[in-house]
């Protein structure tokens, strides 16, 4: 009995090998390698900021007031937390105004004299002092410890010396005016100069690094145009129109975030050298608010 032709046999269908074309190995190894560099700077930015922020000079200062004819105190302070911190006193008229100056990021007290003898000059007295961690002060730097830092000092003026809170100008210069605006949001003093000062470190790291999420990663921050609305005192702002550290826009952003009466002095100059080329008006800003703020006269 004939069964008929053969059937063929059917096998279970197959799918396709697919391998990766070249150019989706290539395109993933790149991915892969931008990924990876991606995360290893977020890593050390998180992990670096301290140096990039504080740039201290450690030791003695190369030179003193004293040996440009200011009157000067050296003075050693205990910090609330247990620190020791180097303070330069330079008193000048009893009752005349005080400026309290806190200084930038990098160097030390001894690198400030002009601005010291710029102000002392006018017949003001001067108090600075070196943050944790520069010139001879104990500890390492960091947002919280200067505030402690700044803290301590106004505590010396107003409780040790007696010096009525009515005649302290607190003067800031770059990242010192974060420290100074937030003395300023926890004393009434006489007036705020902030002088070549960002709204924040975050912003400042924003504008250098747009393709990394700075803000995410920031842990100190100074968030100095977040107080201006709760400061309640006259605000002078300085800042350079050629400034390429801090740009200008900063500046703008501080004075419009701030209540009256306030005031605003453009300089020429870049970051670090607008008050050297323009010594004039930049003292000149600061004489006029220095007088209004604190009804002292106005003659050097």
């Amino acid at each position: 009995m004939s069964e008929g032709p053969p059937r063929e046999t059917e096998l279970p269908a197959q799918p396709p090998s697919i391998a990766p074309a070249w150019w989706w190995r290539v395109l993933r190894s790149a991915l892969s390698t931008l990924l990876l560099g991606y995360l290893i700077i977020a890593v050390l930015l998180w992990a670096m900021q301290e140096r990039m922020i504080f740039i201290p000079t450690v030791g003695e200062a190369e030179t003193t007031p004293d040996r440009w004819g200011l009157p000067f105190e050296r003075h050693r302070l205990q910090t609330s937390d247990g620190e020791s911190i180097d303070v330069w006193w330079m008193p000048h008229h009893k009752t005349g105004p005080v400026i309290l100056f806190c200084h930038g990021n990098a160097g030390n007290l001894g690198h400030r004299i002009d601005t010291f003898r710029a102000l002392s000059m006018q017949g003001w007295s001067v108090v600075s002092f070196d943050y944790r961690g520069y010139g001879t002060s104990s500890g390492r730097p960091s947002e919280h410890g200067l505030y402690l830092d700044a803290q301590r000092v106004w505590e010396f003026l107003v409780e040790d010396m007696g010096i009525s809170a009515e005649r302290i100008v607190l003067h800031g210069r770059s990242l010192g005016g974060g420290v100074a605006a937030y003395l300023a949001e926890q004393h009434q003093a006489a007036g705020l100069i902030l002088e070549s000062t960002f709204t924040s470190l975050p912003d400042v790291a924003a504008g250098l690094y747009p393709f990394l999420p700075v803000r995410l990663l920031a842990r100190h921050h100074f968030p100095t145009v977040k107080r201006l609305p709760q400061i309640d005192m006259p605000l002078l702002v300085i800042h350079g129109k050629g400034d390429r550290s801090i740009p200008f826009h900063h500046g703008e952003a501080l004075y419009a975030a701030a209540a009256e009466p306030k005031f605003f002095q453009a300089l020429e100059g870049d970051h670090n050298a607008g008050f050297i080329y323009e010594a004039d008006v930049w003292i000149g800003a600061i004489a006029d608010f220095v007088h209004a703020v604190t009804q002292s006269e106005n003659t050097p």
